[in-house]
């Protein structure tokens, strides 16, 4: 079958009654890690994983259009009742929030995403997320 040149799009190729166009690039996905709050605004990139496990409490998004910056955030899969049970004292390096009225709390949501700037061994916050305490 002969191959004939499409005028209005040069790089489509017309295979008689049809027309094939070059294949678009896949849009690129971004990689998503989880792990755990530390007691410094670092997180060593050895604790990260690919599982969103409830004992960890970030999730951190890195797009491929900027390897060395993530954003991050609390992981949607984490364990409230650890969290609270915890106290919020070790989400300080990371997040910032509101102290709850009354002192009891109920829920911990993320708000917004904070800044992770790719260091050696780790991670370093730039910026820290928000979260809203209920």
């Amino acid at each position: 079958m002969p191959e004939t040149m499409n005028l209005e799009d040069p790089l489509a190729v017309s295979l008689g009654s049809s027309t094939v166009a070059p294949a678009a690039e896949a849009p690129e996905v971004p990689l998503t890690r989880y792990g755990p709050v530390q007691e410094t605004p670092f997180l060593e990139e050895r604790k990260l994983t690919n599982n969103p496990l409830p004992r960890l409490a970030l999730m951190l998004t890195v797009q491929s259009q900027q390897p060395d910056q993530a954003s991050f955030t609390l992981n949607p899969h984490v364990d409230q009742e650890m969290l609270i049970g915890d106290g919020l004292n070790r989400l300080q390096q990371f997040f910032d929030y509101d102290p709850p009225l009354g002192g009891r709390i109920n829920a911990v949501k993320a708000a917004s995403p904070g800044i992770l700037q790719r260091q050696a061994d780790g991670w370093q916050v730039l910026e820290r997320a928000r979260l809203v305490i209920t």
